[in-house]
């Protein structure tokens, strides 16, 4: 329902901005409606997280990784994202994770993108950095989504291509 009245993008400086006024989000839209307001932010974190991912996939060139690796199309799984080479490399491994909460992949924290812009909000200037190093220092990125209950997966995963 929220969809199509949130008119709202990322400019070229990373900021959210509404498409016709360009200007930033508003919180508080509807008066005295908190549970309304709350709603459409929701959606509207829903949003960012799959902009997130697809900058992720596309800017970070980062894989979608499924765990468990051998789980069925009806046993619940999650994901982490990492760089190609990270679990054959003998080099570093750079691991970045987010706080707790409504914070997901390769997100700080959505109300600082909301806020502050992609540059802070999110962790891809960092992936960036740890991607270019790797060049020279071979670093490798690696982003893992902390709040599900997969970290178990992660650990099995990691101690099954255990690198010195």
């Amino acid at each position: 329902e929220y969809q199509e009245e949130l008119k709202y993008d990322f400019n070229i400086k990373g900021e959210l901005r509404h498409l016709d006024t360009n200007e930033p989000f508003v919180f508080n839209y509807y008066k005295n409606a908190h549970e309304q307001n709350h709603k459409r932010y929701q959606v509207l974190g829903h949003l960012i997280t799959q902009y997130v991912y697809e900058l992720l996939e596309r800017v970070c060139m980062l894989q979608k990784v499924y765990i468990p690796t051998d789980a069925t199309e009806d046993e619940p799984r999650s994901f982490f994202f990492m760089s190609e080479n990270a679990l054959t490399s003998s080099s570093s491994l750079t691991v970045l994770l987010q706080d707790r909460g409504v914070f997901r992949a390769g997100q700080w924290g959505q109300r600082i993108i909301i806020s502050e812009g992609l540059g802070h909000g999110t962790q891809t200037p960092f992936i960036k950095m740890a991607l270019e190093r790797k060049r020279l220092h071979t670093y490798i990125a690696f982003i893992k989504r902390t709040n599900l209950e997969y970290q178990k997966h992660v650990k099995d995963l990691f101690s099954s291509h255990y690198i010195p």
